[in-house]
């Protein structure tokens, strides 16, 4: 059993800001440091895919390394919801307001959220081509799974600049100011170091809002239990 507890979540976002935060609940002390955000890179991955881009559906039942104690009670099992948190027990919860209706849930970017990118864009049928029109396509990189209005089953991304993207089949129809999306987004969970000094760690890299108004989302970040 770990002899103390704590958990921290490590966030980057956007320009690539990060922010260390250890707990705020009842009976915890809150400090706060800058800590460099470190990906982890092994583990158990889950990948967003074009039909589902880790919306909501939550991971359940993963059994912890080590006993963690959280409010007053020791925890064996831990559940990921995409939306940007993790609570203990092995049940089914799709919600994304974990802080005012999910018991024992530690929440880093808790919100609609899922796992996907997307820019908003132009296309004309029968070209591979399409031209950003808004966001921007940092967040999409080549053999990126893509779809939207007039997007082909099947395609990916074969080239991008700041903006265009270049798709493996053509378009489909014509249009502008559409969604084009990159199903890229991943959840991974690994445990790090020897015991007693283990971590359990959650990541999630290549979030957006749900919103259609808020393009260039690139939100990656980590909770953390020690």
């Amino acid at each position: 059993m770990k002899s103390f507890t704590r958990f921290l979540i490590l966030t980057i976002a956007f320009l690539g800001s990060s922010i260390g935060l250890n707990a705020q609940v009842s009976l915890y002390s809150f400090t706060e440091s800058i800590e460099p955000y470190v990906p982890i890179t092994g583990g158990t991955v889950v990948l967003s895919t074009t039909s589902s881009t880790l919306d909501d559906i939550p991971i359940t039942g993963i059994t912890l390394p080590f006993t963690f104690n959280y409010n007053g009670l020791p925890q064996s099992v831990v559940s990921i919801n995409p939306n940007g948190f993790i609570y203990f027990g092995s049940a089914a919860n799709y919600s994304y307001t974990p802080v005012s209706s999910v018991a024992n849930s530690i929440g880093a970017y808790a919100r609609d959220i899922h796992g996907r990118q997307y820019v908003t864009a132009s296309m004309t049928a029968g070209n591979p081509v399409i031209t950003v029109t808004a966001g921007s396509t940092g967040g999409m990189q080549v053999g990126d799974a893509v779809f939207g209005t007039g997007i082909p089953t099947g395609a990916t991304i074969v080239s991008l600049t700041a903006t265009t993207v270049t798709m493996s089949l053509p378009a489909s129809s014509s249009g502008v100011g559409r969604n084009f999306r990159a199903a890229n987004g991943s959840i991974r969970y690994e445990t790090i170091g020897s015991a007693p000094n283990r971590k359990f760690i959650v990541q999630w890299t290549n979030f957006s809002r749900w919103a259609t108004t808020a393009p260039s989302d690139r939100l990656n970040f980590q909770i953390i239990l020690e």
